[in-house]
């Protein structure tokens, strides 16, 4: 498991993580996408990855 800070460093190593591992990922769902979690499912869309909100109650 990885964390990474809410920061544009912490898009960048993310994006980096997610390019060197073997895993192949279709989709990514990401919390909070319409506010903090804004620019990183914004990055992460730029790249190709297929990325969808996830209501707060699902990630509980």
């Amino acid at each position: 498991m990885a964390s990474f800070p809410v920061t544009p460093n912490g898009t960048d190593e993310l994006l980096e993580f997610l390019t060197d591992t073997e895993l192949v990922i279709h989709r990514i769902g990401a919390e909070g996408s319409a506010a903090l979690g804004q620019p990183l499912a914004t990055a992460l869309s730029a790249t190709g990855y297929d990325v969808r909100e996830v209501q707060p109650i699902r990630t509980a």
